[in-house]
């Protein structure tokens, strides 16, 4: 049996979100659709909840992370590839919050500290930075939802 297409089309600029709701209600029952509509609604509205969900729970855990990386971070008692590891149980324990973390870091971090002798820059990163073929990105994207893209690229260089 073929599917076939309904269009809903109209202008909702000037209307408001419940009347909007309403339109779609009625031209729902015009074409004897209600209980697609219904289920789409419901699918949207436990989608909204679990990204809010998801959302409070990962700044929930961002004051955590932030306390446990400026700690791994200002121990001077450890070697470089130690920092490494203990910052990489980090990011995999906290894997969504961690690279939110490090996205703000960027936001703030200057791209370069100016001249050096030479009249080269230097190009400077706190912690280390991954790139995503070598580390799988980690995705909490419900199946059939699209993703924001991931955590933030690389810079050049």
């Amino acid at each position: 049996m073929k599917e076939k297409k309904i269009m809903f089309t109209m202008d909702l600029r000037n209307e408001t979100l419940a009347q909007q709701k309403q339109d779609v209600v009625i031209w729902a029952q015009k074409y004897g659709i209600e209980s697609q509509v219904q289920e789409f609604q419901s699918n949207l509205a436990n989608l909204q909840n679990q990204i809010k969900q998801n959302v409070t729970d990962l700044i929930s855990e961002l004051s955590t992370v932030l306390e446990q990386y400026y700690s791994i971070m200002e121990n001077n008692d450890q070697t470089r590839m130690e920092q490494m590891g203990v910052l990489r149980n980090l990011s995999d324990q906290y894997p969504e919050a961690y690279d939110v973390l490090l996205f703000a870091f960027q936001l703030y971090m200057p791209d370069s500290f100016g001249p050096i002798s030479g009249g080269d820059s230097v190009e400077v990163q706190w912690g280390p930075r991954i790139p995503n073929d070598i580390i799988p990105v980690r995705s909490t994207t419900p199946p059939g939802a699209f993703s924001p893209g991931g955590p933030p690229p690389l810079p050049d260089g």
